[in-house]
Parts: C-alpha cells; structure tokens; sequence
C-alpha cells in the first residue's frame, strides 16, 4: 500500500495492478476498482493468443513507502509501470512499452490493452449511489484522453484521470453483462514499436467535484487540447464550428477527412474558433494538433427534422407492416432486418414481438398525421390500431396485453402508457372521442394494477391528461388525482429507486424527473418549491449518466450498454451509445428548459435529442442500437445493429421538440 495526502493505493502483487483506489476524503470509502480486478495491468490481444484478451506475465513488482514499480513480459514484449506521487498527492502511473526484439513490430489496432476496471456496475440503487460510479472515457489521442467517474449519486468525492503523456485510441469493454457494465480495456494510440524507441504512456488520476470541475483540471496539463462546440449534431445548411483552447501555444492545425471542406479559423480570446459549411450528410472527423499534442472531434450532419420523420414513415409503412388477412400479426408493425431485408417476429423473445417498443412506430405516425395529410399512410395507421384493439388491447378492461393473440404471459406496466399514448396522439389527429375513452380506460387499469409503484418511460402525463381539459372534467379530475398519488409515491422515494427489468438505469430516473415535473404542473401550488427542489436533484442525478466528450455519439448522450443484446441482431452487450432512450433524458432537459426559462437545460436537450437522430438513415430505414467500443466481449464493435426495432421514440420526441429549429 501507498499512500498520499489525497489517495491510498493497495497493489495486487500477483497482478503488479491497483486493486484497491480510495480517496481519503471519501465518508464512504468507495474503491473505485471493481472488485476481483486489478487497474493498469497489461494485457494482450494478439494473434498467437486466440485474439482473446490475455495478461502479460508478472517478471517483478517492488514496493516502498510512496512508490512501487511492476515489470511484465510476454512474446517479444516488455512493460514497466512506474506509480507515485505527484506534489499536489495525484497518483502518477507511468508505463513504458518496450519491443525485446530486434524488428519493428508493426502492431495491429488493439493489440494492447490497458485494465481500467472502475467499479461502474448496479447491484442496488441505494449502493449506487454512494459506492459504484459512472465511467466517462474519451480516447482522445495525445491530446486529450481521459476518463470521469463520477459516483451515481450527488456526492463530490469523484475521480478523473488524464493522459499526460501518450494517448488512447479506443476501449473495449469485457464481461459486460445486464446489471454490470463490465470492465474496460483502453487502447494506446501505438501503431509501430521499434527496438531502439520505446513508447510511454503517462496518465494522472486526481479528485474532481463534478464533470466541470474534471474538464477544468484537465484544461491545465501541458499536453491538453481542449475541443469545444456548442452542438456536436447539424442540421443539413447550418454551419458546423466549434473551439479550440491548448496549452502549449504553438501553431494549431485542423483538417478534416471529408476532402474538398473549406475550414475557416478566427482567433478570439485564447480560443481558436474554426468552422465551415457541410454539404454532404454523415458523420465529419476533425484532426486538431498543435505539437506534438493532437486530438479529435467528430460531428453529424443531419437531413432536416421534417424530411427525416417523412422518409421513416413511409419506410415503416412500405417495408415493416405486416399483410396477411386472418393473421393475428395482420396490420402489425414489426421489427424489420436491414441486412436481410426482411420482417421479425418473435413472441418467445419479447422484445422483438409485435407489442411494447414497437408501439412507438404507430405513436410516431399518428403526430405525423397531425400535420400531414396522406391517404396511405392514414389508412396504414387504422390498419394498426385494429391490430392494437384485436390483439394488445381489451377495450372493455383497459388492460394492455405483452404479445399477439392477447397473450398473458407477462404483464409489463412500460406497455399500458405507451398504448395509452398511442391513443391520445390519434385523439389529436381524429378528435374521435372514442379514442379518450381509450386513454382514461389503460390508465386507469395501468393504476389499478400496481403502476403507483412504477417508472414509467417514454411518457409524459401532460400528454395523456391534457386532452382531458375542459372537455371530461370528472374524468380529468380522476385520472389527475391518480398521477398525483404517483408522483407523491416518487418523491417520497428519493433516491431509492425500486428495481425494475435491471437494478438501476438512466431509464429509471428519467421517470421521476418528468413525473415530479409534471407535477408542478398539476399539483397543489403550495408545494411548488418543494416540487421544484426535488427536480433539480433528481435532475443532477440524471446528468451524471451524460457523457462530456467532444463526439456527438458521447456528448450530452446518456450512459447504456445491453441494448443492443435484448432488441438487436447482434445479440451483443455493450456500450450503445448513443441508445434512443437517451432520447428520454434529452425530452426532460428540453422541457425542463422551456417551462422553467433555463437556456442550458433547452440547449441539453436538443443536443442529446439530436444525437440520438443518427440511428435514422437517408432511406428512412433505422438501427436500434449504436454498438461504440472497439469490441464487446470479444466481437468487434463500432457498428449499427442490422435490426430496426424500438428506435422510433427518439423521431418522435425529435420531431415534437426540434422540428421548429
């Protein structure tokens, strides 16, 4: 053990890594280590090995009072860590890699990997809160690499960690599994090692307060190039800029992989601001350097909100209705296979049935509707709402149904608001009063049948009540009375969020948030600052899950990581980012903004809700999940899942919030 004014450090002397991290400070004592693993040690994933991820073998490791060292060895290949102190009592952790052969050893990408196994995983929301963190990485080249961890819950005893010296290239993640986000293994930015010239890659781990406290440390290094913008997501015919702040002084270079882009710079306090006017849409990588220092930045341009919304419906409308007369699937939306151009439907596997998320295709269409008149893609929705009312749907209960053929196998509360949404948005299209009856039937059974007790996702009661105003005033007045015994059950809770399909998740938050601010609106205006109050805690909650990276898939993008397992054809954990149920943290940022005349908030929300736009395509087919790392769990990563499945809530909260932009 090693220890300083700010950290102690307890070595594995069988690994040569950190197996116990814990700031002095901290009342709790969190190790910021996940438990069984070891932080820096060195691993390979090579060729000879399987491509599997294997440790290089511990030759040494030495330890005194403020220092220790650990030298590994495997093939043709040596590493030594060195870990002390700085001045100020940051941990400094050097490592030198050094090729024992007499060849340049050419490395393929990823073939090194450095063990970051902070302790981001949920065993319960009341031990997330104070003793698990979230893991911010941004493998920023030499430029700016770093990692955030910041507890889950409001506490300031976090941690940052900063590449002095060297850079990342990308991470993987391994042993991700639901409820565990697995352990991360980062990528030194190394392509070629020769005998004679060793690489070294430096990194620093200091206490941070929150994300602006860790960008601002991280603003001091010599070697930091600091890239910011006020929007990581375009709309096609705006212009793309954004800032550049450095340490060193010397002449800062910029350059983009899309040829034939015109990049203006302007000089403006101790800020370089560049920018330029895409013509094409995709993604844009920018290369900023300045010494020896470099970084990136990567942006997406994006088809205007109105054209994107057209074109997916009538994709959904041509290529993922079901047509067979009899069938009980007949008029159903489905998940639909973008590589093998074909429907899915699978009750066994309930996410890619004919019910729950998927609801959010006939949602969309029917506020599509509202403003755009079209006999066939009309005719398609009525096609659908049969299929709900046959199906999903007993209109004489209220309940809601998991699956085809009113299958009763699992009663999933998520589903009952969803339909229930389905049902006010076609009251907006037809004024059909039939369709009120519809909303205060699930939501009244929804109540009935334990959803006092819920987080509900994807919906916001103003939707579902408004409608009732000045038209069913006894009905508006039961069915408020019912959302306010709610959202007193959520205040009351805290931040001991019950378990839902996982133990803890963004999705578990971002209920209470619009719930309790749904509340304000309705509830008795005595307790507005109480309301108020507890919002913006659980608010700060919900932002801790946002990544601060200058990338639009990380930036305002909440953390998730088996979506892509449950909903997608790959059937992989990992890192989805960003997953279309940030959409729902974005929504509440947005409306946060605007009701409450926040300017910071409203911009938050359009971020995140643009970032969530880029699993929609030119053709107006989709992906439900933007699988980011380098791998997962041994397969490659860095890919769109082929299937297009639950996606369609993020275009619908897009369309509701940033068609006017």
């Amino acid at each position: 053990m090693i220890k300083s004014k700010l950290f102690t450090v307890v070595f594995d002397e069988n690994t040569g890594g950190i197996e116990q991290f814990l700031l002095n400070a901290d009342k709790n004592q969190m190790n910021f280590v996940k438990k069984h693993h070891s932080l820096n040690k060195i691993m390979l994933t090579r060729r000879i090995h399987g491509n599997q991820p294997v440790d290089m073998n511990l030759i040494r490791f030495e330890e005194e009072a403020d220092y220790a060292k650990a030298v590994w060895s495997l093939d043709s290949l040596e590493v030594e860590a060195n870990y002390s102190f700085t001045k100020e009592g940051n941990i400094r952790v050097s490592n030198r890699f050094h090729n024992m052969s007499d060849v340049e050893l050419v490395l393929d990408r990823g073939e090194w990997g450095i063990a970051m196994p902070f302790a981001d995983e949920y065993p319960s929301a009341k031990e997330c809160m104070t003793n698990r963190c979230h893991t911010h990485i941004w493998c920023g080249l030499s430029g700016a690499s770093y990692v955030c961890c910041l507890k889950m819950g409001l506490e300031k005893d976090n941690i940052g960690l900063f590449v002095t010296e060297g850079g990342f290239e990308s991470y993987s993640q391994e042993d991700t599994k639901t409820n565990d986000r697995g352990w991360f293994l980062v990528r030194p930015d190394i392509k070629v090692l020769s005998p004679e010239n060793d690489y070294v890659l430096t990194y620093e781990i200091f206490p941070c307060e929150g994300k602006k406290d860790f960008l601002n440390q991280c603003s001091n290094y010599d070697n930091y190039v600091g890239v910011n913008a006020r929007s990581y997501s375009i709309f096609e015919g705006e212009t793309l800029q954004f800032a550049v702040q450095w340490k060193d002084k010397k002449k800062v270079m910029t350059s983009c992989d899309t040829e034939g882009l015109t990049i203006k710079r302007q000089a403006k306090d101790d800020k370089l601001i560049f920018s330029c006017k895409p013509e094409k849409i995709g993604e844009y990588k920018f290369l900023v350097q300045t010494g020896k220092a470099k970084t990136i930045a990567v942006f997406q341009v994006l088809p205007k909100i109105e054209k994107m919304v057209q074109r997916r419906v009538e994709y959904i409308v041509e290529h993922q209705q079901f047509h067979k007369e009899g069938s009980h699937l007949d008029g159903a939306y489905l998940v639909y296979d973008n590589e093998e151009k074909r429907l899915i439907h699978d009750n066994e596997w309930p996410d890619c049935n004919a019910s729950r998320e998927r609801v959010g295709m006939g949602i969309l269409i029917a506020h599509y509707l509202q403003s755009h008149k079209n006999d066939k893609i009309y005719n398609s929705l009525m096609m659908y709402e049969k299929f709900i009312r046959r199906e999903i749907y007993d209109d004489a209960t209220g309940r809601i149904f998991d699956a085809a053929l009113r299958d009763e196998t699992r009663d999933r509360l998520y589903n009952y608001l969803w339909v229930a949404l389905f049902y006010a948005e076609l009251y907006r299209l037809t004024n059909d009063e039939k369709y009120l009856d519809d909303v205060s039937k699930i939501v009244q059974c929804y109540y009935k049948r334990g959803g006092r007790n819920h987080y509900p996702n994807a919906v916001f009661f103003t939707d579902l009540l408004d409608i009732f105003h000045g038209k069913r005033p006894k009905e508006y007045e039961i069915l408020k009375g019912l959302f306010l015994q709610h959202a007193s059950e959520i205040i009351k809770k805290g931040s001991n969020y019950p378990k839902h399909e996982v133990n803890y998740e963004q999705t578990i938050v971002a209920p209470a948030v619009a719930i309790i601010l749904d509340a304000i609106k309705y509830g008795d205006k005595s307790q507005t600052d109480s309301y108020m109050d507890e919002l913006m805690v659980q608010t700060k909650r919900l932002e801790r899950f946002d990544g601060v990276a200058p990338h639009y898939k990380l930036n305002e993008v909440a953390i998730r990581y088996w979506d892509a397992y449950w909903f997608g054809k790959s059937h992989v954990y990992g890192d989805t980012l960003p997953h279309y149920w940030s959409c729902l943290s974005s929504a509440n940022y947005f409306r946060i903004g605007k009701d409450h005349h926040m300017d910071n908030y409203v911009r938050k929300g359009k971020e995140g809700l643009k970032a969530c736009l880029c699993a929609f395509f030119e053709d107006g087919s989709a992906s439900c999940a933007s699988v980011f790392p380098y791998k997962v769990n041994g397969m490659k990563g860095e890919f769109m899942d082929a299937f297009a499945n639950d996606q369609d809530f993020a275009l619908y909260y897009g369309d509701r919030f940033l068609h006017t932009l």
